[in-house]
């Protein structure tokens, strides 16, 4: 399609021609539904009296089984409490869903590990 050999990275590529590798089009998917519907509220500052550093963060429930550690839900809160903190303090969802769009264009990241990791 390009004349790329066959291992060469695939990253420049997607930045240059502006698509998404299948880890960033699952994460903004995913993110998109957890914003747009507000799925969940608790956050970790219902918890504490205190200031913490991640108070603003969702809270992460205990997962007892490897279902619900892999359920929507639960990946959906640990892809946002990994967001960059410019990102997570959009309160439109138009605003956010742009921004987002444009940070993993930008990243394109190969694994969800790599992701979480990112900023870190």
């Amino acid at each position: 399609m390009i004349n790329k050999s066959k291992i060469e990275s695939c990253r420049p590529i997607c930045k240059e021609l502006k698509i998404f590798t299948v880890i960033c089009s699952f994460i903004f998917e995913t993110l998109c539904l957890f914003r747009k519907y507000n799925i969940y509220q608790v956050r970790n500052s219902n918890f504490h009296g205190y200031d913490t550093r991640r108070k603003d963060d969702f809270y992460i429930f205990q997962c007892n089984t490897s279902l619900y550690e892999k359920s929507v839900v639960n990946m959906s809160i640990r892809l946002h409490n990994s967001l960059p903190s410019e990102l997570k303090v959009l309160g439109d969802f138009k605003k956010f869903k742009r921004a987002l769009k444009s940070f993993l264009l930008y990243n394109p990241f190969y694994s969800l590990s790599e992701f979480f990791t990112y900023g870190q």
